[in-house]
């Protein structure tokens, strides 16, 4: 079992233990938590969707995985664990691997008919006081469906998931969170495959000319 430390926790042991010439880190090795997207098994034929970089909250545009205690209003980080990539770099491939319709990255190069935007509202555990308790667990994202050629937006929903924690571990809260995100964007990703379906895409916006104006 992996204890969890916050890193506020973290700092004060290393203020208490003195300021002496340190050669080696005694820091424990940070652990990489992935997210594992439920891939689907057959991806249906569609217009192309640019999935943008998901917008997350202040202070989660990082590896490091957030957490809150005291009901949400104070924010720490777990000390030696983190993600592969920064938040919304995780999130955005979790989305593009989890669709059965073409979703692509804005880099792709293709000049795809629709875009789909993400906020994130909540991925974190929250602890009713300090990191020590059995934390709820809350995952929460808003979808924005727009078609390029005209800015026209299509589909605007949020969809809110949360659960008790399996275990007070890092291991644990990072599951469920994989657990819950799966459920919001199964969920979510399938109502943007029906609107992309019903709504005749009329043809991208071209991309500038090389040495003209857009």
């Amino acid at each position: 079992m992996k204890k969890i430390i916050p890193a506020l926790a973290l700092a004060c042991l290393v203020m208490l233990a003195g300021c002496g010439n340190i050669t080696k880190s005694k820091a424990p090795p940070v652990s990489v938590y992935t997210l594992h997207a439920e891939k689907p098994e057959k991806r249906v034929s569609s217009s192309a969707v640019i999935v943008q970089e998901p917008e997350v909250p202040a202070g989660f545009d990082t590896s490091r995985i957030a957490l809150h205690m005291s009901g949400g209003r104070r924010m720490d980080f777990y000390a030696d664990a983190a993600w592969p990539d920064a938040l919304n770099k995780v999130l955005q491939d979790f989305l593009i691997q989890s669709a059965r319709f073409s979703a692509i990255s804005p880099d792709s190069g293709v000049n795809a008919p629709y875009s789909l935007q993400i906020k994130v509202n909540d991925f974190q555990p929250v602890y009713a006081a300090e990191a020590t308790g059995m934390p709820e667990v809350r995952v929460s994202l808003t979808f924005r469906l727009i078609m390029r050629a005209d800015e026209k937006l299509l589909r605007d929903f949020t969809l809110t998931e949360k659960m008790p924690a399996g275990a007070n571990t890092i291991t644990a809260i990072t599951g469920d969170l994989e657990t819950l995100l799966r459920k919001i964007v199964a969920t979510g990703l399938s109502r943007v495959a029906k609107d992309v379906a019903i709504n005749k895409s009329p043809p991208a916006p071209d991309a500038p000319k090389s040495g003209t104006m857009p």
